[in-house]
């Protein structure tokens, strides 16, 4: 299982890469990173359970409540969810973080293997209008 300082890089290494970093966010990164644990222990003791459900037998009848775990695991990720959008690491805040074109990656190999002219992006094609 991982510690919170490992999470805490983590945290600090995605939003270097999404170039929202800044010292200032510290307590938030510690904060984000102690959530991150809590859910990843949540999700542990959900996986052991054999039912979602606990059955409670008392004088006045049989009643069905939650799991605590699932409980503690909703509150865990609602709680990741929040300090995550402080941060700027949803997914939309991250959709400028982009792996390499595979276009631009393999003209540049073919630049680089024949020596010759520039790298070439092609243009994005527009649907026809109707």
């Amino acid at each position: 299982m991982k510690t919170i300082q490992q999470y805490e890089e983590q945290i600090r290494e995605c939003q270097r890469s999404a170039g929202s970093y800044t010292p200032a966010l510290e307590l938030n990164i510690h904060i984000t990173a102690g959530c991150l644990l809590r859910y990843d222990l949540a999700l542990r003791d959900v996986k052991a359970l054999d039912s979602s459900v606990v059955v409670e037998e008392t004088s006045r009848g049989t009643y069905t409540h939650t799991h605590p775990a699932l409980k503690a695991c909703r509150d865990a990720e609602a709680e990741l969810v929040k300090q995550l959008k402080i941060l700027g690491l949803t997914a939309e805040d991250c959709r400028s973080i982009v792996e390499e074109d595979k276009t631009e990656a393999l003209s540049r190999t073919i630049h680089d293997t024949l020596g010759a002219g520039k790298i070439v992006k092609p243009a994005a094609t527009k649907k026809p209008k109707k």
